[in-house]
């Protein structure tokens, strides 16, 4: 099992009516671990929202790697958001009652909830790394970037026409949930 992943959200249209949301990870060229899925048509269809998903889904099928692995698991994002939602960001919305800074309903707050659920239980097993988008480069991190990217794309572009293959589950669910 991988000790690291590319995780990206995608949204075409991001803001429009219209929108329409993907969740991409990538573990490796060609890996059965890539994540490639829209978002469920039910849900907001954000970058944002996107980001969060590909996250936890990458946590997900870590799981089994943080629970019985020494090295901690690394996971790659170019969303500043994310990361704060599994950090302070997320502890400072929870405090505030699930609101934002400006005291409205804060957005995402399921997704809120899993994240810090999972940044309680496997705290420090897992990181999150911030990485610019877009780099055009072709160094490792660039490139397992723009993977991600494609495969949250690929999944935005899929909404309303396939089932969503892997939910967000709570740390620790049974395999098949």
């Amino acid at each position: 099992e991988p000790a690291e992943a590319w995780t990206d959200g995608s949204s075409l249209n991001n803001g429009q009516p219209d929108a329409a949301a993907g969740a991409g990870a990538f573990f490796s060229d060609d890996s059965p671990l890539n994540i490639s899925q829209p978002l469920t048509v039910e849900e907001n269809q954000t970058n944002n929202r996107g980001e969060l998903t590909a996250i936890l889904l990458a946590l997900r099928r870590c799981e089994t790697h943080m629970r019985e692995q020494s090295r901690i698991v690394r996971l790659y994002t170019d969303s500043a958001y994310a990361i704060g939602c599994f950090g302070n960001a997320g502890r400072k919305c929870r405090h505030r009652g699930w609101k934002n800074s400006k005291r409205k309903e804060a957005a995402n707050v399921d997704l809120l909830k899993m994240a810090l659920m999972w940044r309680q239980v496997y705290g420090d097993r897992f990181e999150l790394v911030h990485v610019y988008a877009h780099t055009g480069k072709q160094d490792r991190i660039s490139l397992g970037n723009h993977g991600a990217d494609r495969l949250a794309v690929a999944g935005a572009e899929q909404k309303g026409s396939v089932a969503v293959a892997l939910s967000i589950v709570v740390p620790g669910a049974p395999a098949g949930s």
